[in-house]
């Protein structure tokens, strides 16, 4: 099984040649249970595990007793927003990967420049901004 990829360069990564644009990359994947509902198929509200209110004791003790009952029963969950209510995800095959290959190093600087600005963004949150 394979996983399509699309990723941003400004030249292509084996020939050179000007593109400053999108290239698409096919690369092995496996199914895997899906990390976001750890294979439920839901999550609360259909938001994502990382995005979910985090509810205390006390919390749960102010919204009352229907609230809490309705909560765990799963009332509230809708389809995971990740998996689409699958329970599996694609996820790329990292260990079968050649790194030497200029397309899969492309592919790897590119996911790099992203969390490197993911890790700026979350700075820049924190500070307030």
């Amino acid at each position: 099984m394979n996983k399509t990829v699309s990723f941003y360069v400004e030249e292509h990564p084996v020939t050179g040649e000007l593109i400053d644009g999108y290239i698409e990359l096919e690369l092995p994947a496996e199914w895997v249970v899906c990390h976001d509902c750890q294979g439920r198929g839901s999550t609360y509200l259909g938001w994502h595990s990382r995005e979910q209110p985090a509810f205390t004791e006390e919390d749960m003790h102010e919204e009352g007793p229907d609230f809490m009952e309705d909560y765990i029963s799963g009332r509230y969950d809708r389809q995971c927003p990740e998996c689409k209510g699958r329970t599996t995800t694609l996820e790329i095959s990292w260990d079968s990967l050649d790194e030497k290959d200029p397309m899969i190093k492309a592919y790897m600087d590119h996911l790099e420049q992203e969390d490197y600005y993911e890790a700026e963004c979350e700075a820049e949150r924190r500070m307030g901004c």
